[in-house]
């Protein structure tokens, strides 16, 4: 009998080891084999009936599957949580590779657009500077022929009024009552006029005439020469006199069109400047508001990636901790049968040599019901 007693002993203890070293579980506050061997052992050393062993047996196996199952159903909830929040992390990366793909399109758009902004601002002050540079020479023009301007008609009117008095001069010296030296005087004066004038020419033919007129003496047809020669200068005078004023009203209406058109150019280049400037404003902010928006979606994508690595490693532990705890108590419940086996054997051979078992208490039944349960469990009865 202690022959028997020590090999189930030994094998549970073996078994027990093995158990230990494979899956490394501390059951010291549930269950131990070590205890049941030396409950099954005192039993057997008592005399104790059969179905005293067994109880203790059937209640060692009804705690590893009553272990089992708790662990069944918080596998369940675990594995449930576990794919609640993998599910919640890939879609938080997915947001956030979302976010990074359109806050880079959006920034992008905002640089380029700011640097065509830019662009156009410098050609927009470019230009507005050289339309009023532009305007300024067209003012500065306008005021240099106006000048001209008012200094011919003064001329052209003294040219005039010289001519006039030049004729009455040769009245006089036709009569006598005037002499050839006042009329050098004044051709002298009108020199200075017809020059103003760009009248030279003109005058130099009719002094010629007078020179002729002088040495010719009293002559009816030179002194009629002469006077159709200043009467001539005066009317090409006044011509040119309206010539001045027809020019001066031209240049007037070409700088009136033009400083209008300079003018509302500038207005146009002001407001686009302005509308430029307030744009790149707005670009700036844009940039300013989408770099922020890719800084927060690449740290969401950094936190949420970590996180689900970090979620899958747990699960992933999770399921191997499950795993090998399933697998232990398969073991258990393995060494378990080898146990009543060998407890039923020693009860038969006590049988056989005294005759004194309960036969009833130790029916082949029983025996058969400890394999199906180990049978059962290697198959997943208990959902491992």
């Amino acid at each position: 009998m202690r022959v028997a007693i020590l090999c189930i002993v030994l094998l549970a203890s073996a078994n027990a080891m093995t158990l230990m070293e494979k899956y490394p579980l501390n059951f010291s506050t549930k269950r131990s084999i070590m205890t049941l061997m030396a409950q099954v052992d005192e039993k057997i050393k008592a005399g104790g009936p059969y179905d005293a062993i067994t109880r203790i047996l059937d209640e060692f196996e009804q705690g590893i599957q009553d272990e089992q199952t708790k662990h069944n159903e918080l596998h369940a909830e675990n594995q449930a949580s576990c794919a609640e929040e993998i599910s919640f992390r890939q879609n938080a990366v997915r947001e956030a590779e979302g976010a990074i793909k359109e806050a880079t399109v959006t920034l992008e758009g905002c640089e380029s657009q700011l640097n065509r902004a830019k662009a156009d601002l410098r050609a927009s002050e470019n230009q507005l500077a050289n339309t009023r540079q532009s305007l300024g020479i067209l003012e500065r023009e306008r005021i240099e022929q106006h000048e001209i301007f008012q200094k011919d008609q003064i001329a052209y009117d003294a040219l005039i009024n010289g001519i006039a008095e030049a004729l009455q001069i040769v009245e006089e010296l036709r009569s006598g009552s005037a002499s050839f030296v006042q009329m050098t005087k004044h051709t002298n004066k009108l020199m200075l006029s017809a020059a103003q004038t760009r009248s030279v020419a003109g005058l130099t033919s009719i002094m010629s005439t007078l020179v002729q007129v002088q040495s010719a003496g009293n002559a009816d047809a030179m002194w009629s020469d002469l006077t159709g020669r200043f009467e001539q200068f005066r009317e090409e005078t006044i011509a040119k006199k309206q010539a001045s004023l027809d020019l001066e009203a031209e240049q007037v209406a070409h700088y009136n069109t033009v400083k209008a058109r300079l003018t509302a150019t500038i207005q146009k280049l002001t407001v686009q400047i302005e509308n430029l400037q307030a744009e790149i404003a707005e670009l700036k902010k844009c940039i300013t508001i989408q770099a922020g928006l890719l800084s927060s979606a690449q740290a969401k994508l950094t936190r949420n990636a970590a996180l689900l690595k970090s979620a899958n490693n747990l699960c992933q532990r999770d399921i191997e901790s499950y795993e090998q705890q399933t697998a232990a108590r398969r073991d258990e419940l393995e060494l378990l049968v080898a146990i009543k086996h060998k407890v039923h054997e020693r009860y038969a051979q006590i049988d056989n040599e005294h005759g004194t078992i309960d036969r009833a208490s130790m029916s082949g039944e029983e025996i058969q019901n400890s394999y199906e349960n180990a049978s059962a469990y290697d198959h997943q009865t208990f959902q491992g």
